[in-house]
């Protein structure tokens, strides 16, 4: 846990064990809205929503080195690259090149 993290406080990987800890009362989390969105709609949990608050992580795209790319992986590539979500897409776009398949970029 972090240096600035409260005296009592455990970290869960699950996001279902961290959703029955908070129905159980035992504290508060920080977990995607996808993952509660039915149990905010029943009334069930709380959300409250934290102005400036950025909770952003890094994410990796991981492939075999060497092989080539299915179709299907090319188009996820190309839908990743028009989204303009990604921070840097420069090495995205090297890999699409890459496969031959760039028409479209």
């Amino acid at each position: 846990m972090g240096k600035n993290s409260p005296p009592k406080a455990i970290e869960l990987e699950n996001v279902e064990a961290a959703k029955r800890i908070v129905e159980e009362g035992y504290g508060i989390t920080i977990i995607p809205e996808t993952a509660v969105r039915r149990e905010i709609e029943a009334g069930q949990l709380n959300r409250v929503n934290l102005e400036g608050f950025d909770l952003s992580i890094d994410l990796n795209l991981i492939f075999v080195k060497g092989k080539v790319l299915s179709k299907a992986a090319v188009t996820f590539l190309k839908i990743l690259y028009g989204s303009r979500l990604l921070s840097d897409s420069k090495n995205l776009v090297d890999l699409i090149k890459s496969t031959g398949q760039a028409e479209g970029l």
